[in-house]
């Protein structure tokens, strides 16, 4: 059985791990904000909200940010991120809007810095049974936890800032089951580096080599380092 204080251990030594690492390794690594928004739909989710709801909902809006931190040099090929995650998931069902708030603890695998999996725990959950939108009548279903998959990819536009795309599921374990079956969604997102900068190679530098290709929406930012 899934214990509320484990998971909130687990959360804490998330935040040290983030708030507590030298500066020297943010220097070195990558920490970074990702914002952004998409569509998701609520699917079979009784036992979250204590009333029968449709196998298939409405599509809703969504909307995500989350901070993160790499553990590894962006010169590995895999890199591990560890991160916290706000995800806002809606949905419409017998013209009431259904809607999650998750606080996600977020564990990242990343390859050729472009692809990556993410799974995400949340020690609660807030959610919202009501007509139209808006925030009131939020409750919090007690002892529900919370659990993330993610799939996506990155194009790095800059060396700052990147563009994010993204699809995935979440669902929750509430009185011995799961439920929704699951939530989805696919959102866009812009991912933006604190410490962005040293992954590209500068337009001059790239001029200097016999194998120089302009690459115009990145100038004058030259290319991304393989």
């Amino acid at each position: 059985m899934l214990k509320r204080p484990s998971i909130l251990l687990l959360a804490g030594l998330t935040w040290s791990i983030i708030l507590g690492s030298p500066s020297r390794a943010l220097a070195k690594d990558r920490f970074y904000l990702e914002l952004g928004a998409g569509a998701s739909m609520i699917m079979g989710g009784t036992g979250l909200f204590g009333r029968a709801t449709s196998a298939m909902s409405d599509i809703g809006l969504s909307a995500k940010g989350t901070i993160a931190f790499v553990l590894q040099p962006q010169q590995s090929w895999f890199a591990f991120h560890i991160g916290v995650e706000y995800r806002y998931s809606t949905s419409w069902d017998a013209g009431n809007q259904l809607s999650i708030h998750a606080p996600y603890t977020i564990f990242r695998l990343e390859a050729a810095k472009k692809f990556f999996i993410t799974l995400g725990v949340a020690p609660i959950l807030l959610i919202r049974d009501q007509a139209g939108y808006g925030f009131d009548g939020i409750t919090m279903p007690s002892g529900a936890i919370g659990f993330l998959v993610d799939l996506g990819y990155q194009f790095r536009i800059t060396p700052a800032v990147g563009l994010v795309f993204c699809a995935g599921a979440q669902t929750a374990y509430v009185s011995g089951a799961f439920s929704p079956l699951p939530s989805v969604e696919a959102a866009g997102l812009l991912r933006f580096y604190f410490d962005g900068g040293d992954n590209f190679t500068s337009a001059e530098e790239d001029k200097k080599k016999a194998s120089y290709r302009y690459e115009g929406y990145r100038y004058p930012y030259g290319r991304e380092k393989n």
